[in-house]
Parts: C-alpha cells; sequence; structure tokens
C-alpha cells in the first residue's frame, strides 16, 4: 500500500526545489554581471591618443580572471613607461581594486606606431615579464575598429 505524503512533507520539496532554481538563477545573473562587467574593459589601449604621429611604446598582455573563472585577456601600452611594470602595476591595480578581479601578466614588449602610414609593429620582449604572445597582440588590436584597415606585424626581433 503506497505511503501517504503529508502536507508538510509536500510543502519541504517544493520549497527546496524552488530553493534550488533561485540558486541556479542567481548564479546565471552573477555569471551574466561578470561578462557583463568584462566587457566593460577594453581589451585594447596601444597609447593612441598621446599626441605622437609616430612612437615606440613598451607594451603588456594581461589575463583577467573573475571570482567565478572567466577569463579575458587584455593589451595595455604607453610610451612614457619606463619598464613594463610601470604599465602593469597601475593597470592591474585598478581593475583589482575596482572589480576584485585577478590579473596575471603574459608577458610584454613593444609597438611602434606609424600613423601617417597606417602601421603598427609589435615585437621585443620585458626583461621583468618575457615575451608576449606577439601574434595574439596583433589579432587583437586588428580586432580594434580604429586599426582594421592597418598594416600590422610582429617580429620576435630586437629588443
Amino acid at each position: 500500500m503506497p505511503q501517504k505524503v503529508s502536507q508538510t512533507e509536500t510543502n519541504i520539496v517544493t520549497f527546496q526545489e524552488g530553493y534550488s532554481k533561485l540558486k541556479l538563477f542567481l548564479h546565471l545573473k552573477k555569471q551574466e554581471k561578470n561578462i557583463i562587467i568584462m566587457d566593460e574593459i577594453q581589451d585594447v589601449d596601444i597609447d593612441f591618443e598621446n599626441g605622437s604621429e609616430e612612437y615606440k611604446a613598451k607594451y603588456v598582455l594581461i589575463k583577467i580572471t573573475s571570482q567565478n573563472g572567466d577569463c579575458k585577456t587584455i593589451v595595455r601600452a604607453n610610451k612614457m613607461a619606463g619598464y613594463h611594470k610601470d604599465i602593469y602595476n597601475p593597470v592591474s591595480q585598478q581593475i583589482s581594486n575596482k572589480y576584485n578581479f585577478k590579473c596575471e601578466v603574459c608577458g610584454g614588449g613593444r609597438v611602434m606606431v606609424m600613423k601617417p602610414a597606417n602601421k603598427i609593429k609589435v615585437y621585443g620582449y620585458s626583461v621583468d615579464f618575457g615575451k608576449a604572445d606577439h601574434e595574439k597582440t596583433v589579432n587583437m588590436i586588428k580586432e580594434v575598429e580604429t586599426f582594421s584597415s592597418w598594416d600590422i606585424s610582429f617580429s620576435d626581433d630586437g629588443y
């Protein structure tokens, strides 16, 4: 003979199912929020608006990771930086403080920007952080609308 389930037991099961759905919903909302926040962080900033027509700048490739494990790689360059850490430290500090994301430097190098010729060359390495993946850097720069028609290349030569 089947056991009779009390109203209290039915309410408990219903509550547990609802609670599980709520937890899943909140988890998905948190992931969605992290993705939106990640999208707020500019992928590429190579110091383009520095007033120079042609310039060389140190750059770093940085991997950022949210609390739930979502990742994104960004490129940062600055023509005034004396060392690659002069780029990485303030960027990682800002992202860490503002979003509570973890930052990890993935290497560095240099960018040579020649505005009149619509050319960018990525090359070199960082003494402190090693050589960044220049091919990845070039591909990321090419995705920026401003540079989509530019001649962008890389070389493993040079410092």
